[in-house]
């Protein structure tokens, strides 16, 4: 485990390097950014419904590095940092229309069963999470061996900024 100052050291660094981005950003989105002593969050609102709409939290609990982060309208919070350079590339690609979601449904029902969120960074995957919607489904993924599905796609914000 590292230290809280190693942690913060790389946490301000880390939003250093979003916040001259989102100083990019600004002229083709909406952005908005907030700060207490606990964390730090940015919020990016696209300019039109097709693009993809993303908020990132950032902070630090009990020499734990947290991230929430709200992406394509799904929210997941309270997970844990593995890599602080990995955020940036993910507001570029949101803001590039690089992220795709997959809703799974079922075949017998047409009941959601899962929706994947995917953002795409120039060579791959940069950051995937996979939520399921019911509780009958099997945990090891099963379901998309004879689940259907839909892909989202969006739409870049600009192209001066990204």
């Amino acid at each position: 485990m590292q230290t809280d100052d190693v942690y913060r050291a790389r946490l301000q660094r880390a939003i250093a390097d979003i916040k001259l981005w989102a100083l990019k950003i600004a002229s083709v989105a909406k952005v908005l950014e907030s700060d207490d002593a606990f964390s730090w969050r940015l919020v990016v609102e696209p300019p039109v419904p097709g693009c993809c709409p993303i908020e990132l939290m950032l902070r630090i609990v009990d020499d734990q590095a947290l991230y929430d982060i709200r992406i394509a309208g799904e929210g997941y919070e309270d997970r844990a940092i593995e890599d602080f350079d990995v955020f940036l590339p993910i507001l570029e690609a949101a803001a590039a229309g690089q992220v795709w979601q997959r809703q799974w449904t079922s075949p017998i029902t047409g009941m959601p069963v899962a929706l994947e969120t995917v953002v795409i960074g120039p060579d791959d995957e940069l950051w995937k999470i996979e939520r399921l919607q019911s509780d009958t489904v099997d945990t090891a993924g099963l379901f998309k061996t004879t689940a259907h599905y839909v892909d989202r796609r969006f739409l870049p914000y600009g192209h001066e900024a990204v």
